[in-house]
């Protein structure tokens, strides 16, 4: 999870965007990202990948827009977003 956590890291300052890490007791981590006038919010677990796009009015909830269980699918999907 530790390099997975690192190749998000460097994809995200691959494009030089704003960021911020929360990290919890529980290994799970959550990234704040900003791109031009748009929030992303990921949010990682041991057992699965969260994506989320924040909209100005957010309904602010814990569960993610999209959720994924394979990294590969979760890396393309945040790299599409992002690029």
């Amino acid at each position: 999870m530790v390099d997975q956590k690192q190749q998000i890291l460097s994809l995200i300052n691959k494009h030089n965007l704003r960021y911020e890490l929360h990290e919890f007791p529980s290994k799970a981590y959550m990234i704040d990202i900003w791109k031009e006038n748009q929030m992303y919010v990921l949010q990682i677990n041991q057992e699965s990948y969260g994506l989320s796009i924040v909209s100005e009015d957010p309904d602010f909830t814990s569960i993610p827009d999209q959720t994924y269980t394979d990294f590969d699918d979760f890396r393309k999907a945040l790299e599409s977003l992002i690029t």
